[in-house]
């Protein structure tokens, strides 16, 4: 997985900093260490605050800051939605998944409401990247909100962008009915993303061009 994850940011400015969301410790040693040999020279910010399995222990390279200081200092947002031994969250919840979700949600929710003040001002939007949210509770809840693009099931990643329609409106994920009604509801308003288009333009010129040979 982790250089599907990394490819994410080939060309990306080296002064990027970068926040971390999420307490699989080994993945996150995994990416730093590779985020430093990739020259990068941003820092890495981890949330204070938060219950436990959601933030990473305190390292080197790691600065624990309020949520709210990382929403406004972050250049991408990383979700790593596992638990604490890296195993992954059930797509039916028990009862220790719970609380994680939870929280998960909590700082999602916020960073959004964020970047819809961003949006506001007209700033550049910022991209959500989730590592693992495929087949659990969390996949519905990002993709209702975050335009993602359609990668390969065996990357294991989902990424993009906020939708701006979305901002404001109420999820849940605590429950699978829940979580796909709003999901579906969602994706009724929003039937494609800015990618999807872009791609069905592209190959309607193409269809158009070998026409004209």
């Amino acid at each position: 997985m982790l250089p599907f994850l990394l490819d994410l940011f080939a060309s990306a400015p080296r002064a990027w900093t970068v926040a971390w969301i999420g307490g699989h410790q080994a993945m996150f040693d995994l990416f730093a260490a590779a985020w430093q040999r990739l020259g990068f020279e941003g820092r890495i910010v981890v949330p204070e605050g938060l219950p436990g399995g959601v933030s990473v222990e305190a390292t080197p390279v790691a600065m624990r800051l309020p949520i709210e200081s990382i929403a406004d200092m972050a250049d991408v947002f990383i979700f790593d939605i596992a638990r604490r031994n890296g195993q992954n969250l059930a797509a039916t919840m028990p009862d220790d998944d719970t609380a994680l979700l939870a929280a998960l949600e909590a700082v999602l929710r916020e960073l959004i409401d964020h970047e819809a003040g961003r949006r506001a001002q007209k700033m550049e939007p910022r991209r959500f990247v989730a590592i693992n949210a495929v087949h659990n509770r969390f996949e519905p809840l990002f993709g209702a909100r975050i335009a993602v693009a359609r990668t390969p099931f065996s990357v294991r990643l989902r990424h993009g962008f906020v939708y701006l329609a979305a901002i404001g409106t109420e999820f849940d994920c605590l429950t699978t009915d829940g979580a796909r009604r709003r999901w579906q509801a969602c994706r009724r308003s929003h039937p494609r993303t800015p990618a999807r288009a872009w791609h069905r333009r592209l190959r309607t010129k193409g269809t158009a061009a070998s026409g004209s040979l």
